[in-house]
């Protein structure tokens, strides 16, 4: 049986090479001396290799490597999206697709979004932008109300209730047999 002092360690790295963005995983022996040099040079430049880029629909600035950025880029029509935005474009696409509009496709998602982002960075806007975005947040959650209502009309939903109405008087009733009693 062998002792946890004489079992290798093993530690994750997320480093990437040049040539391929693979995860490596590098198994050391707890007493190796160059470990740590090793891993401290493979993961600066990991980090020397990543990029600065903004996205082009809400102007957000992420760093990323090059073959991500030109996978993000091939799966976007050739512009680059951070992660809310291809979120938001994912979305838009697969609630179009789910009420069956015709030729509706991912350009036509991404086009969308971008008029969104667009009118809500505008310089035309007026009051905070804690005002601003509450307001899209408000808009937002009263669309996708819409939607669920018109979606999902079923009898117990809001959309077909009937108002709420008063059957009986909140009085007791008096009978007129008991009167003569009392």
């Amino acid at each position: 049986m062998t002792s946890i002092d004489s079992m290798p360690a093993i530690e994750d790295t997320f480093c990437k090479n040049a040539e391929s963005t693979a995860v490596t995983v590098i198994l050391t022996d707890i007493g190796h001396e160059n470990t740590e040099t090793v891993q401290i040079g493979t993961i600066q430049a990991a980090v020397a290799e990543a990029e600065k880029i903004e996205c082009e629909c809400c102007g957000l600035t992420e760093e990323c490597t090059p073959p991500y950025i030109s996978h993000v880029k091939g799966l976007y029509c050739g512009r680059w999206l951070c992660g809310l935005c291809q979120e938001a474009v994912k979305e838009e696409y697969r609630q179009k697709n789910l009420i069956k509009i015709d030729k509706y496709g991912l350009g036509d998602a991404l086009s969308e979004h971008m008029s969104v982002c667009k009118q809500f960075n505008s310089p035309q806007r007026m009051g905070s932008p804690v005002a601003d975005i509450s307001a899209a947040v408000r808009k937002l959650f009263r669309h996708n109300l819409d939607n669920q209502l018109k979606c999902h009309s079923l009898p117990s939903s809001p959309a077909r209730r009937a108002p709420l109405s008063r059957a009986n008087s909140c009085f007791g009733a008096i009978n007129p047999a008991s009167e003569g009693s009392l």
